[in-house]
């Protein structure tokens, strides 16, 4: 009895605690802040995976890789057109060109290190910008590996999306765990090497796959939402191009989100179990 007693109060000291981050805490505001940081970094940290990608397993077969999953997906909007396009040019990129793309794909980094400072005590440092760039490198050597266990799995979970009914569906649960158990790494090395504290392992871990979950839910939900037959710029005037940039900025604002209170489970976890 004493014990789930223990485990009660710990769940109410979490609950707590996750609840009430910072006092002057605004988790909109700096997820919209990271979603800013986004915009300059996410697509070139997909390019960077894309090229480093095909360099190690061959352009050729990340290409039809690619081509098949992007074929495998709905096309109602122009999203899949455009990822066939930013495939294309990763990996026609030099090496010079790689390099160069680590300038705009680490501020993704200073993003991420200047939300998580809001979700701890600790107070942002005039090298703060510097440290989430420079912990981020280890991000961007993960990424093409993650890349790379997805395209290993093409050939299986691209037919099930094509065949429709419970092939559809046994290829979101197949797409959903690889999803999930990728995340949870990538996000685990974002908290523990980008975040601003220290932590254990196990609440590290946890929280990771808490996150992870989610955010894999939030990348099924948006194929679902493709295959939704309506213009993104019907609430825009039908101006080309600006429901599409506004309905993916409010999709990463929703993921960042979950990834910033994700980090603040971690370091709640991380305190209770200490």
């Amino acid at each position: 009895m004493k014990s789930v007693e223990v485990r009660k109060d710990r769940i109410r000291s979490v609950t707590r605690d996750l609840a009430h981050a910072h006092p002057v805490n605004d988790l909109a505001l700096w997820s919209a802040g990271l979603t800013f940081f986004a915009a300059i970094g996410l697509v070139p940290l997909l390019m960077e995976a894309v090229a480093l990608g095909g360099r190690i397993a061959g352009e050729s077969i990340v290409r039809e890789r690619a081509a098949e999953l992007l074929g495998a997906l709905p096309n109602s909007n122009s999203a899949p057109a455009a990822m066939r396009s930013m495939v294309d040019a990763s990996l026609g990129l030099s090496w010079p060109n790689i390099a160069l793309l680590l300038v705009p794909t680490t501020v993704y980094g200073e993003g991420f290190r200047r939300s998580f400072l809001q979700m701890s005590l600790d107070r942002p440092r005039r090298s703060t910008g510097w440290r989430g760039r420079l912990a981020f490198l280890p991000i961007i050597a993960l990424a093409p590996i993650a890349l790379l266990a997805i395209v290993a799995t093409v050939p299986f979970v691209a037919p099930l999306y094509e065949r429709g009914g419970w092939g559809l569906a046994a290829g979101v649960v197949v797409s959903f765990h690889i999803t999930f158990v990728l995340l949870t790494v990538v996000l685990g090395a974002i908290y523990g090497v980008v975040g601003t504290v220290s932590m254990n392992g196990r609440p590290l871990a946890l929280a990771s796959a808490c996150a992870a979950s989610i955010v894999a839910g939030f990348l099924h939900g948006f194929v679902l939402f493709l295959a939704i037959p309506i213009s993104w710029s019907a609430g825009f005037g039908d101006l080309p191009g600006v429901g599409a940039i506004s309905v993916l900025a409010l999709w990463l604002y929703g993921l960042h989100v979950v990834v910033i209170v994700g980090y603040r489970l971690a370091l709640v976890l991380d305190r209770v179990s200490s």
